[in-house]
């Protein structure tokens, strides 16, 4: 099960490689290799690809040019979390040597104490979460440097919407269909399948099917709420009839495909950059249980994405069980790095790589959060602030708050 849970599945990992052979002037050379590589001249060249020629070696420079910097960032960021640690684990050495015996009296100081380590502790696990995500950035990047370059969507091979009724109904459907088929594989391989509880993680992963950067997210909460409220509210959450405005994205209702299914834009932003996403969301009503899967739409006839856009590809599932004390939801997204919906548009956003991916993983866990706000404005607005605690609408919004918070 290790193996099923290893960052990168193709590459040795990043600690004793990078303390040896992450030589500045050596890794660039490898780089500059892989991207010099030309194919053989053909006899019949035509005069197109003498001019093509030309104008090769300008282009070369600049993907070396922006390859060169990334890495350096990415080695900077390397450096920044790594000394981050090292910082943190000192400042807990320092306070279990300077600690005197009269802080066992004061119950105030002691429970300050207790704040101030938990701080700590969460902290060092975002700055050990950061360095990790980094560190896997860094291997896929290092390997393949063409990575790094923003996609267009015309090089995802994707297949067309249509706009019939009919065959875009049956094409949505299918499209969930197969993503909830896949579910039980991606459970496993993350380790949530059969979890009880799992703290939210995030691991960075180099997908072969794509070529490209897979992004993802899980984990599993166990809630003291009513399933049945559970469950609708959060069908009521994704099922919008018009536009609904949360805090950190907008959705905007496409089409009602039918009474367990809706096609929505959800829009949102990483940095500065704009992104959209047209998504198909289902629900599934199983035995003690019930499942929410949404799946990206790359391209509509009937809904084309605007032009200077980075398009989302991203797949999530959320599970809702019925247990003896409430219900458990397990959760996990899927997502490739945003892509440009046209090649006309910007060709890269004002941060580097790794700061996209890393705002790009914060995205799942606003979602999360928008999911947390929603629910509790609901509670306020049908039962006021003084619904009694253990009403099992209040229960969903006070649980969610608490184990959700970002």
């Amino acid at each position: 099960m290790n193996s099923l849970h290893a960052l990168v599945y193709d590459v040795e990992p990043l600690a004793g490689a990078y303390a040896t052979t992450m030589d500045e002037d050596a890794m660039l050379d490898d780089i500059m290799a892989l991207t010099d590589k030309a194919s053989p001249a053909s006899d019949e060249a035509s005069s197109d690809h003498s001019a093509e020629a030309e104008v090769a070696p300008a282009k070369r420079k600049r993907v070396r040019k922006r390859q060169t910097e990334e890495l350096k960032y990415l080695r900077e960021k390397m450096d920044e979390y790594s000394s981050q640690l090292t910082a943190l684990r000192q400042l807990k050495a320092v306070e279990s040597q300077n600690s005197s015996p009269w802080e066992g009296i004061s119950r105030r100081q002691a429970q300050a104490r207790s704040l101030a380590e938990a701080e700590n502790a969460k902290l060092k696990l975002a700055v050990e979460e950061q360095l990790k995500v980094t560190e896997a950035l860094m291997r896929i990047v290092t390997k393949r440097p063409k990575l790094a370059e923003a996609a267009c969507i015309d090089d995802w091979k994707v297949q067309k919407l249509s706009s019939s009724p009919l065959r875009r109904r049956d094409a949505m459907r299918a499209l969930v269909d197969a993503k909830l088929e896949a579910m039980e594989g991606v459970f496993v391989r993350k380790q949530i399948q059969d979890a009880s509880s799992a703290p939210m993680t995030s691991d960075v992963v180099y997908d072969a099917a794509t070529d490209s950067v897979r992004l993802e997210c899980s984990t599993v909460h166990e809630l003291a709420v009513d399933y049945p409220t559970a469950v609708e509210t959060m069908w009521e959450m994704h099922n919008v009839t018009g536009t609904r405005t949360l805090t950190a994205s907008q959705y905007r209702c496409l089409e009602k495909v039918d009474a367990t299914t809706v096609y929505y834009r959800r829009s949102f932003t990483l940095g500065a950059a704009p992104v959209e996403g047209n998504v198909v969301f289902a629900r599934f009503n199983e035995h003690n249980r019930t499942v929410f899967v949404s799946e990206t739409v790359l391209d509509d006839e009937a809904h084309p994405y605007s032009p200077n856009v980075f398009v989302s590809n991203e797949t999530t599932w959320l599970i809702f069980e019925k247990t003896d004390v409430g219900a458990r939801v397990r959760f996990c997204a899927s997502a490739i790095m945003p892509c440009k919906a046209s090649r006309d548009a910007p060709s890269s956003t004002s941060q580097h790589y790794v700061a996209f991916a890393e705002l790009m993983l914060d995205s799942f866990k606003k979602n999360l959060h928008d999911m947390q706000t929603y629910v509790h404005g609901q509670v306020e607005a049908r039962l006021g602030p003084l619904a009694p605690k253990y009403c099992p609408v209040n229960a969903i919004a006070t649980k969610l708050k608490s184990v959700w918070r970002s």
